[in-house]
């Protein structure tokens, strides 16, 4: 780890972030932003409810859910950050 942290001491930030950008520049970036928008909301409500009963009968299915809104998340906001953007993790 220490060794890391040398190679990047001398480093601006700036040039070690690939995603800076907080706005859409095109309809398909908004798209993205929105999905990732939408697709963290559902993930906190799918946890939510599944930390709420564990015990329940459905608690499965709600861990099921948060997984597959985790894969989704993980997908969008990999292209987000592939064109040039910051994952937004707004707060519901």
């Amino acid at each position: 780890m220490s060794a890391l942290r040398d190679n990047l001491a001398d480093q601006p930030v700036a040039d070690l972030l690939r995603a800076t950008r907080r706005s859409a520049g095109t309809n398909a970036e908004r798209v993205l932003l929105q999905i990732s928008d939408g697709t963290y909301v559902q993930l906190l409500n799918a946890l939510d409810n599944f930390y709420a009963d564990r015990s329940s009968d459905l608690a499965g299915t709600f861990r099921m859910m948060a997984l597959a809104e985790m894969d989704v998340m993980d997908n969008v906001n990999r292209a987000l950050v592939h064109a040039g953007l910051l994952p937004p993790f707004k707060m519901p």
